[in-house]
């Protein structure tokens, strides 16, 4: 996750669309939030962005420190993955690690309006030998 915070931090000052999403996010973080969001505020964030990655594992994952509550450095990266990754077409979280796509979909996917199905690692695992056949990684 480290390497993400940094790759964040740089898109932040390198990125002015990015830059200005999160200077606006920091200040509904002040008013709404306290400069601090919990797990239910972290759910409201994903779900206005139409995500699902609304898992409390990506939530403890996010906040550093394990404060129980993201701060802004925390929702700058939580952004960021939700810009630049896309979500495990099983479970709903972000992909961020090594996730698996399914060969056939990738072939075929000629714009974004035919997605591929991809699946993180821990869902590819889980699901049965049949399905798992018709993918690679």
């Amino acid at each position: 996750m480290e390497e993400i915070r940094v790759a964040a931090k740089a898109r932040y000052y390198e990125n002015t669309v990015f830059n200005r999403t999160i200077q606006a996010i920091n200040r509904r973080m002040d008013i709404q939030f306290d400069n601090e969001v919990n797990y239910e505020n972290f759910v409201t964030l994903v779900e206005e962005k139409s995500r699902r990655c609304t898992s409390r594992a990506l939530f403890q994952q996010l906040d550093r420190g394990r404060k129980g509550h993201l701060d802004q450095d925390d929702v700058r990266v939580l952004y960021y993955l939700m810009d630049t990754r896309g979500n495990c077409s099983h479970c709903g979280d972000i992909l961020w690690g090594v996730y698996y796509t399914c060969l056939c979909c990738f072939d075929d996917c000629t714009s974004p309006n035919k997605p591929t199905f991809n699946v993180c690692a821990t869902c590819y695992c889980a699901r049965p030998s049949t399905i798992r056949n018709t993918m690679i990684s």
